[in-house]
């Protein structure tokens, strides 16, 4: 079923013709070795200590507290015969007029409806975490909010989309986690979200880009970043998200490249990149963590070499910019420099 918020959105939108359609078929050889020779010249420069340009990253607003009644709910136009089946489980959590407003055809309601939304599930949380009582209503309740933000994150319009975004942050920062088996259960719950908004990192509208693009390298900071699990829950949490141990395995899930979009690439190309700018200790192979390093180093190597010889001329270009920022990190070790250049050579 397609989900109703693409439905129903009516600005926005990915990047068509401004960034280039791929024109299919094989790349041309002059092509890539003109990439090859760019960045072999590109990755001497970075062995050499010459820095690269590092992109200003907008921050996302923090979500308002309060009264969910202090927004109240315009009146909405019926629910759709189509999304009535999805309907019916959100309505028994969370009430039929807020339902649709989130699946109204004027953003400006489906807005409200989100900025409600996150003001519901808060309170539910929070009642929760005072009573000391995690009960099967509490779970139900955050598990459907998070299955209705999943639908409402693919929005078009950025204001909704925004909100949507706002809301999420909102959920995990009151959502507790006291042992692994529900932490598997919440990292299940939210992967959908978090692979809409990889795809967002693409997106045309530069500001759902930007947005996209902060939220996930918050994510990946873990427990030290705005989008931490429990922030708000009394007594602090023994466990978190996962930060990047979660966020890039996500990014570099197999997929048949073939078989997905040029956003589904680019999106988690522009999130590698900034994510090695922000995060370099993650990265570092003259870090305590080197081990853990290497591994998630060769890994993001891997995929944007994939991605060099793309007959997207975007998806080329970032995958050639975040190829060098990750190989640069293996300067400090000659076998592994070694092994990137031979990389090359295959090309």
């Amino acid at each position: 079923m397609v989900p109703p918020a693409r439905k129903v959105a009516r600005a926005g939108g990915q990047r068509g013709d401004r960034d280039g359609e791929a024109d299919g078929g094989e790349a041309d050889p002059c092509e890539l070795r003109g990439a090859v020779q760019a960045v072999g010249g590109l990755l001497a420069a970075q062995r050499d200590g010459q820095p690269l340009g590092r992109a200003r990253l907008a921050r996302v607003p923090a979500e308002q507290g309060g009264c969910p009644e202090d927004i109240p709910l315009p009146k909405a136009e019926p629910i759709p015969q189509q999304h009535w089946a999805i309907a019916q489980h959100w309505i028994t959590q969370y009430g039929r007029d807020l339902v649709a407003c989130l699946l109204s055809r004027d953003w400006v309601k489906r807005e409200t409806g989100l900025r409600r939304l996150a003001r519901e599930v808060v309170r539910i949380l929070e009642v929760a975490n005072i009573n000391g009582e995690y009960s099967e209503k509490t779970e139900r309740a955050w598990k459907c909010c998070a299955e209705m933000l999943s639908t409402m994150i693919e929005d078009k319009v950025f204001k909704v989309y925004l909100a949507a975004v706002r809301a999420f942050r909102a959920l995990l920062n009151f959502l507790p986690c006291r042992d692994d088996v529900q932490l598997q259960q919440i990292r299940s719950q939210l992967r959908p979200i978090i692979q809409s908004m990889l795809v967002k990192c693409a997106d045309g509208n530069t500001r759902i880009s930007t947005t996209s693009t902060e939220a996930l390298v918050q994510l990946c900071r873990g427990q030290e970043g705005e989008f931490c699990l429990g922030k708000h829950v009394r007594g602090g949490l023994t466990h978190g998200l996962g930060g990047i141990d979660f966020i890039v395995p996500t990014v570099l899930e197999e997929r048949d490249l073939k078989s997905v979009s040029w956003q589904w690439i680019m999106g988690r190309l522009v999130l590698l990149e900034n994510i090695i700018k922000d995060l370099p200790n993650d990265f570092s192979l003259n870090h305590k963590n080197a081990h853990a390093n290497f591994a998630r180093l060769m890994k993001v190597i891997d995929f944007t070499f994939q991605n060099l010889g793309s007959t997207h001329s975007t998806v080329a270009r970032i995958a050639r910019k975040v190829f060098i920022l990750a190989a640069r990190n293996t300067a400090c070790d000659n076998k592994t420099f070694g092994q990137v250049w031979e990389l090359l050579g295959a090309l």
